[in-house]
This record gives structure tokens, sequence and C-alpha cells, in this order.
């Protein structure tokens, strides 16, 4: 159901209002889910380094993830979280 279609929802009706609502609440859990994925990555990254694999590099992957400008990156609050927090 797309918004452009005025006979389905019409301006200011509940049934807009309510579209517009859960889009905005799909967007806000994909990003709390994407920001859980990260840290669990980062943390398996300080598990590898504090257990002695010398191949898995917290820096490095901040780095790498502080570096992607792709729309599927780390959102800026997500990589501070993972730096400061668990880093």
């Amino acid at each position: 159901a797309d918004l452009g279609d005025f006979d389905n929802f019409p301006r200011f009706s509940n049934q807009r209002h309510a579209k517009i609502q859960v889009r905005g609440e799909k967007e806000v859990l994909h990003h709390f889910a994407r920001w859980a994925r990260a840290a669990i990555e980062v943390l398996d990254i300080i598990e590898r380094e504090v257990n002695g694999d010398d191949t898995a590099s917290f820096d490095a992957t901040i780095a790498l993830m502080a570096g992607d400008e792709s729309p599927n990156g780390a959102h800026h609050t997500v990589l501070r979280y993972c730096e400061d927090v668990l880093g």
C-alpha cells in the first residue's frame, strides 16, 4: 500500500497516520537490529583478541566499519557505541 493512494490513505486520516507510524517503527527496529549485529561482531573480535588470536584486530575492525560509506554500513551511533563502550 502506497501513501500516494489517496483513496485508501486520504490526507490527515487515521489510516494514513497509522501507515506512517508503522513505517517509522520498522526503520527504528531495523536500526537496532543492525546495531546488535555490529556489537556482536565486535564482541567476537574482542574475545578472539583476549584469547590470543593475532588475526583478530579491534582497531582494524573499527576502522573498516568507519570507512564503510555504503547504505548497509554502520551508522555513526553504532560505530561510536562499538568504539567507546565495547572497546
